[in-house]
């Protein structure tokens, strides 16, 4: 049979996998697998230096919250946490306007 695995990567993006496996215990260690192998994908990333972090984050806190994706792709796993944390505050902020 046809197993299809989605590894989400970000709030609304995904890969999608196909692959044809027997049982269901292999469309689970194929989901299991391809999650661990991007997961580890990104912790390698060493991100932006602190300076450059500090820049993007002050310009995004300024700026009406743009943010080129570019400089979103090199962010790493705490630094993209963080600007997420920084997004939630600002459409909290502002929702209590």
């Amino acid at each position: 049979m046809k197993a299809t695995v989605r590894i989400p990567t970000e709030q609304y993006g995904y890969i999608e996998l196909e692959d044809e496996v027997v049982e269901i215990a292999d469309a689970v260690e194929l989901h299991n697998s391809a999650s661990k192998e991007y997961w580890n994908s990104k912790k390698e990333k060493p991100g932006v230096p602190e300076l450059e972090f500090s820049k993007i984050v002050d310009r995004y806190m300024t700026d009406g919250g743009s943010m080129l994706s570019a400089e979103y792709e090199n962010l790493n796993p705490f630094q993209e946490y963080t600007i997420q944390c920084l997004k939630k505050f600002k459409k909290r902020a502002a929702n209590k306007k």
